[in-house]
């Protein structure tokens, strides 16, 4: 009777670890699962990164290529002369090279602001009148 008594103690023990070792499987697969969606929110995470780095790039980008329109439009409209202007316009100013809200190009040099001293549109274009105009 003492045999039969081990053999029943040890088909418990037998069964228990077969559980535990159940136990242990179940809990690795949900970590696994766990470590995917881990992986998968890491993925669209770069990627969002990486667009909004694309998009910033192309923002510079686009930045720099105003900011040199801005200067050749600048150049050009200096051309214009009108009745009681001053012969020189005065230049553009730069912006401060340091603080909050500076503007620079991609290279970081400062953006130029278009002059402020210089004619109103309604001054520019004063209807049909072009006499106005003494050259460019």
């Amino acid at each position: 009777m003492r045999v039969k008594s081990q053999l029943t103690d040890i088909v418990g023990a037998v069964d228990e670890v077969t559980r535990i070792v159940g136990e242990i499987s179940a809990a690795s697969d949900e970590q696994a699962r766990g470590v995917e969606e881990v992986t998968r929110a890491v993925t669209s995470m770069d990627q969002v990164v990486q667009n909004a780095a694309a998009s910033a790039e192309e923002a510079s980008g686009a930045a720099s290529e105003l900011a040199e329109r801005s200067r050749e439009m600048h150049a050009l409209v200096r051309r214009f002369r009108l009745k009681g202007m001053p012969d020189a316009p005065p230049p553009a100013p730069e912006l401060p090279r340091s603080g909050p809200g500076l503007r620079t190009t991609s290279s970081g040099a400062p953006l130029r602001l278009a002059s402020s001293g210089g004619a109103a549109m309604d001054d520019l274009f004063p209807g049909e009148d072009d006499a106005a105009f003494e050259g460019f």
